[in-house]
């Protein structure tokens, strides 16, 4: 029993499934199968992982890149029968080709840019399908054969004797196309008498005419008449609406809609001047009251006078300046006595003086106070009388306000009374405005369509005749020509593609992809193309450039198989291929020369004993002894084994095939060979014959560690790949992967910078 199960996703689109147990429960196991998918078991220690490949829808080329690959593969055999092919149908086309019956044909024309007066026809466009529906119609073919003549044709009475329809077989018969572009129509007829469908074709046309014509004197006459009857409408509405608008409307409100803003806003700019003016008039009524409030309430004695005012007064009476006069003389007199009189004189004059000038000085005061006194009394009386006729001015300048303020209230009123109502009405008549503007517009509309289908109406139709039907003459060569070349073409067209489709339903291995995801094994490794001097030259790879390739793929194969996981403990590898052909002996022999190069002991054994071809590589001789001497026991192992020009590599030939070799093949030599093969080298490579001919390499596999496939691109099929791995599989023979050859070269580049190398031979 297992000890635990781990499950991963690989990176290559498998899955692991790792099982721990216990050291002895498991080893190496051989592959076993899921279906068609094979499974395989690696052991390390205790830890096993068993590889589950999981088939991948994704990268797969599509449908069309097969077949076009599998042509590719098999084009010399796609040409060969595609011409022989094309040769029969194009003779069988050539000479079984019915002569062509007669054709008719009449050609109308539909001038894109009509020419008319006013540049834009009065009739509607045409459409192509339209057309092609009118021509071909009951109605016109109808028309058509009604006349006599038309219908007394051998044509159309054979239809009526048979009891056809002759409508529906001229129907069948009329072909209408633009051959030349959208101004070109082309009606035509092929029959046997070319005469009987020249006559039909230029029926069809006239009645096809005729309707047109008709149909745009009607149109343009029904047109015509429905656009008066709308434009009497028209009218009548817009002399209606302007009579409700008249009717609503006054002197004060225009109906015209700049008239009435006009005079909206004269009315507003006259209602801000006088609303101005008001409380302008307001502003003084307020200041001439506050004034006459404050004039009213002042009494004389409250009246205060400035003193400078008073000052005034006092400095200009006359007493005043008598006696100020008076005061400075004796001032005057006191300064002159001072400079001229002696002390004794001085003194007497001086107190004199003082006694005059002091008593001056007192008079002058007393008079002072008493004009102060007498002053002040006559000015509040003046201003007392002052303020009584400046608040009986007042009073009449309030009341002159008064009447002002009224006026202007009232103007005031009148204009917001006249714009609120201008406002109302307006609002009533806006939707008759918007009325009457589009009813104008419409009238106007109708009027100028009217005027310019008047002018238009003798306008030429927009479909006129360009030829009558004539007979067209048929190149018979060149209609031979033609049609054998096409059958001739169809014929290799037919070949190619079944040849690709049979080559494809083969289910080649078309790339890595292939190997990986359809047939679900390891990809080792790839090996590029052989390419001929032609082909190197054309993608400028030397013949030394395909070698230094050719090795660095072989060194990335053995690098996979030295140190990949579960590939590493694999010393005994068997090369196989399903069949010849898929590069196996190549594998086998660079395989084995890479890893003797790579300082591994290294044999390879030529296990192809029916065709043996590992030796040539290497230029050894043939028929020389080998295994199959080993295995009869008429030489020994050591005396066969040959070296090769390769420094740690060995070679064992194939030796004489015998028909008692297969039978010893199924004995115990072979398993005596490789045990002493495993003591002495430590990588044997046995180069096997193709699986599904011959049962040898089912025998070589037993003792193997481990089969690589062998697959070439565009050749290995996926069938027989697949039969290859269910025989291995029964054997529980483990499949280390596949070496998929013949991938381009581009997959070796490192770029325009590098260079190959040639390995020294």
């Amino acid at each position: 029993m297992a000890d635990s199960i781990q499950f991963s996703q690989g990176p290559d689109s498998s899955a692991e499934l790792e099982v721990l147990t216990r050291p002895a429960s498991l080893s190496h196991q051989p592959i076993r199968k899921s279906g068609d998918l094979p499974l395989r078991i690696d052991s390390t220690g205790s830890r096993h992982s068993i590889h589950i490949p999981v088939p991948s829808k994704s990268g797969q080329p599509s449908i069309a890149i097969l077949l076009l690959k599998a042509l590719a593969r098999r084009w010399k055999v796609a040409a060969i029968f595609g011409s022989i092919l094309a040769a029969i149908v194009a003779v069988t086309i050539w000479t079984q080709l019915p002569p062509p019956k007669p054709s008719a044909s009449a050609k109308l024309y539909i001038p894109a840019t009509p020419q008319t007066v006013l540049g834009q026809h009065p009739d509607p466009p045409l459409e192509r399908g339209t057309q092609i529906a009118l021509i071909r119609s009951r109605l016109v073919l109808n028309t058509a054969i009604r006349p006599p003549e038309v219908n007394a044709l051998p044509a159309i009475q054979q239809q009526v004797a048979k009891g056809a329809d002759e409508l529906d077989w001229l129907a069948k018969n009329i072909q209408v196309d633009f051959p030349e572009g959208p101004e070109i129509i082309r009606i035509s007829m092929s029959y046997e008498d070319g005469e009987q469908a020249k006559i039909l074709v230029n029926a069809v046309k006239d009645a096809y005419l005729s309707d047109i014509h008709g149909s745009s004197k009607k149109y343009r006459n029904d047109r015509l008449q429905n656009l008066n009857k709308h434009a009497e409408r028209a009218d009548s509405t817009l002399k209606t609406l302007r009579d409700q608008a008249h009717a609503l409307a006054n002197d004060n409100v225009a109906l015209d809609d700049k008239q009435f803003k006009i005079q909206q806003e004269l009315a507003s700019n006259q209602a801000a001047m006088v609303k101005a003016q008001l409380l302008a008039v307001r502003g003084d009524q307020l200041r001439l009251k506050a004034e006459e409030g404050a004039l009213k309430g002042k009494t004389a004695a409250s009246i205060v006078l400035p003193p400078s005012v008073l000052e005034g007064y006092i400095a200009k009476d006359p007493e005043v300046v008598e006696t100020l006069a008076k005061r400075e003389g004796l001032e005057a007199k006191l300064r002159e006595l001072h400079k001229v009189a002696t002390d004794a004189e001085y003194s007497v004059r001086q107190k004199k003086l003082s006694v005059e000038l002091e008593s001056i000085q007192k008079s002058y005061e007393q008079l002072r106070i008493n004009i102060r006194s007498q002053t002040e009394e006559r000015l509040r009386l003046s201003s007392r009388a002052e303020i009584e006729t400046r608040v009986k001015t007042l009073k009449d300048e309030i009341d002159s306000t008064n009447e002002m303020e009224k006026l202007l209230k009232s103007e005031y009123d009148r204009l917001n009374a006249y714009i609120k109502d201008g406002n109302k009405r307006s609002f009533d008549l806006e939707p008759l405005r918007i009325r009457i503007k589009l009813a104008e517009g419409l009238f106007e509309r109708v009027n100028t369509m009217i005027t310019n289908l008047n002018l238009e109406q003798d306008a030429a139709p927009r479909v006129v005749k360009l030829e009558d039907a004539h007979i067209v003459p048929v190149e018979e060569t060149k209609r031979k020509f033609m049609m054998s070349g096409a059958g001739a073409l169809g014929a290799i067209g037919f070949v190619c593609v079944l040849v690709g489709f049979l080559e494809m339903n083969r289910r080649r291995v078309e790339s890595t992809e292939s190997v990986t995801n359809q047939l679900g094994l390891t990809l080792i490794g790839t090996v590029p193309r052989h390419l001929s001097p032609i082909a190197r030259r054309y993608n400028r790879t030397s013949k030394a450039g395909w070698e230094s390739m050719l090795t660095e793929s072989m060194n990335s194969t053995r690098t996979m198989l030295m140190h990949g996981h579960g590939l590493s403990s694999a010393r005994v590898i068997q090369i196989i291929s399903p069949v010849s052909g898929e590069g196996k002996t190549t594998l086998s022999t660079h395989l084995a020369a890479s890893l003797a190069l790579a300082g591994q002991r290294t044999i390879l054994i030529d296990g192809d004993l029916r065709n043996p071809n590992a030796h040539k590589p290497f230029q050894l001789p043939e028929n020389e002894p080998g295994l199959c001497e080993v295995l009869r026991g008429e030489t020994s192992i050591e005396a066969v084994i040959r070296p090769t020009p390769i420094d740690g590599l060995m070679f064992l030939h194939a030796g004489k095939w015998g028909e008692d070799t297969a039978q010893h093949l199924a004995s115990t030599g072979l398993q005596e060979v490789f045990s002493w093969l495993r003591q002495q080298f430590e990588f044997v490579v046995v180069d096997s014959s193709p699986i599904l001919p011959v049962s040898d390499p089912l025998l070589f596999a037993r003792h193997a560690d481990g089969v690589l496939v062998s697959l070439m691109q565009g050749v290995s099929r996926m069938t027989l790949v697949e039969d290859a791995n269910r025989r291995l599989a029964s054997l529980r023979v483990p499949v280390l992967g596949a070496v998929l050859h013949g991938t381009r070269g581009q997959s070796y580049s490192y770029g325009s910078g590098y260079r190959y190398t040639a390995q020294p031979k």
